[in-house]
């Protein structure tokens, strides 16, 4: 089976290249980047295409990988140029969009699968990792051919307005205050707050500083992109103006039963029991490396 790549210069690009390469897939490369691209693969015993074209006409699987403004034209480019029932894999952040375009642009019959790998580029491997299969046509359908060429995966299946609903907290509402966090400690000389820190400070500036490793193009883009995001955003600023009026008026009591109902809240989650030792499990493990 041919596997094209679509963006395989980018950070992701070459984790799936990595992962269909280790599973013994004859795979093709593409890039605008070309530079970039032979910067990468130029000892890798795999085909470099010249452009898209070439790129994909043969391909029985193309997984593109590019920023999430282009992916839905790029779906339909790449439909026109393929075999009949070839599977065309996005893996944009958030889907209505896409989905809603190429279901009305689709020309030719083509497998097109819509994913969401949570995970990074800096993950070893696909074992138990969570991929979203965001619904286009048949999900069940979709769900089994995404388990075959990643079958170590833990697939989920959700609509498409579901999931960009979730993505507007898992992602743009979870960076954004990291943006605020990290705005704040930009002001301050992060070394002497470091030696002093402690467990719970530590933890949370390591997410902060992981989150802003990424291209700040694609950061701003899960901000803007997602219709849902905003909503979310504005529910946090709501609610921290909520707690800084408590606390500016220093009404330990009324702020003190806010607290509470919140760890009454929280504490439905299955996992806030483990919350604290899960904590330390993870920064003795930074610790030990």
């Amino acid at each position: 089976m041919k596997v094209t790549i679509i963006g395989a210069a980018g950070k992701m690009g070459r984790w799936f290249t990595n992962y269909f390469i280790e599973k013994g897939f004859e795979v093709v490369v593409y890039d605008i980047n070309y530079e970039k691209l032979h910067k990468h693969y130029f000892e890798h015993k795999i085909i470099i295409a010249d452009d898209i074209k070439s790129a994909s006409q043969h391909a029985d699987v193309i997984l593109i990988s590019i920023p999430i403004n282009l992916t839905a034209k790029t779906v339909i480019d790449i439909s026109k140029l393929v075999k009949e029932n070839c599977i065309i894999i996005e893996i944009a952040s958030f889907k209505e969009k896409i989905i809603d375009y190429c279901k009305k642009n689709l020309e030719k019959k083509i497998n097109y699968l819509s994913l969401h790998p949570m995970f990074g580029p800096g993950a070893k491997n696909i074992i138990g990792a969570k991929m979203i299969s965001v619904t286009v046509f048949d999900s069940k359908q979709e769900v089994l051919t995404t388990k075959k060429l990643f079958p170590d995966a833990n697939i989920i299946s959700v609509s498409a307005k579901d999931h960009d609903e979730y993505m507007a907290i898992i992602l743009s509402l979870t960076q954004f205050i990291n943006f605020a966090y990290a705005s704040v400690l930009s002001l301050k000389n992060l070394e002497n707050i470091r030696r002093l820190s402690g467990t719970s400070f530590n933890l949370q500036l390591t997410i902060a500083e992981a989150i802003l490793h990424d291209d700040p193009e694609f950061l701003a883009t899960l901000q803007i992109e997602n219709k849902y995001a905003i909503s979310q955003i504005n529910r946090f600023v709501d609610e921290s103006k909520i707690l800084l009026e408590l606390i500016s008026k220093n009404n330990h009591k009324k702020l003190s039963i806010k607290l509470r109902k919140l760890q009454k809240a929280i504490s439905k989650e299955n996992g806030y029991d483990k919350a604290y030792n899960k904590m330390y499990e993870i920064i003795n493990k930074s610790i030990e490396k």
